[in-house]
């Protein structure tokens, strides 16, 4: 029989350093441990490390850092992959929690340059974003409104298209319930000169 090769790992985004996205991680790998050696953070290892401190019971997990996306499925119970975005911030360096801050919003953003480049090379099986605040992007000279634009662009550049060329569209869904949004990111008076027949025709083609 043919060797079976395991699944590329998820990547996960470790959002603004000053708010809920390195929390609601280690949330998840603390009540979904299975997810332990399936996915990896991209992030700032003092960061997580700082997060880490909010929950007695991860007393005894680790958040290691890795250069080989393969270490992520090798990786030792309660160890956590950590894969850089750069030289780091020490503990006295990090911006205070629930402070709208550059140096978050700068961390935010690489991780997300970064974690999205290996999607894009196809070196992991699909990624999921922690929230970043959106002024604190804007700060550090990501000139986005969202994540979605940011995507966006990132995408076309890599494949060498303009955003004319490769429209997107924001999709939420549950168990019960599926919603394209036509217009995204926008105020009320914006959106609605975003309701034009070819651009409805457009989001119902997608």
């Amino acid at each position: 029989m043919p060797k079976s090769h395991p699944l590329k790992p998820i990547a996960i985004t470790m959002g603004d350093a000053s708010g809920i996205g390195p929390e609601i991680i280690l949330q998840t790998f603390l009540h979904a441990p299975h997810f332990q050696n399936k996915s990896f953070i991209v992030g700032d290892l003092a960061c997580m490390l700082r997060a880490k401190q909010l929950f007695p019971a991860m007393s005894r997990w680790q958040v290691q850092p890795i250069t080989n996306l393969a270490q992520v499925a090798t990786l030792a119970s309660q160890v956590i992959g950590l894969y850089p975005i750069g030289d780091g911030l020490s503990n006295a360096s990090q911006p205070d929690y629930g402070v709208i801050h550059k140096t978050s919003g700068a961390l935010a953003g690489r991780a997300i340059q970064i974690a999205t480049q290996l999607a894009l090379e196809q070196k992991v099986r699909a990624l999921v974003t922690a929230p970043i605040h959106k002024t604190a992007l804007n700060m550090a000279g990501f000139d986005f409104p969202g994540h979605t634009e940011m995507l966006q662009d990132l995408s076309c550049r890599h494949f060498g298209q303009t955003r004319a060329q490769w429209p997107v569209r924001m999709m939420v869904q549950n168990d019960q319930l599926c919603v394209v949004l036509h217009s995204i990111h926008l105020s009320l008076q914006q959106a609605i000169t975003q309701i034009t027949v070819p651009s409805l025709l457009e989001t119902f083609s997608m």
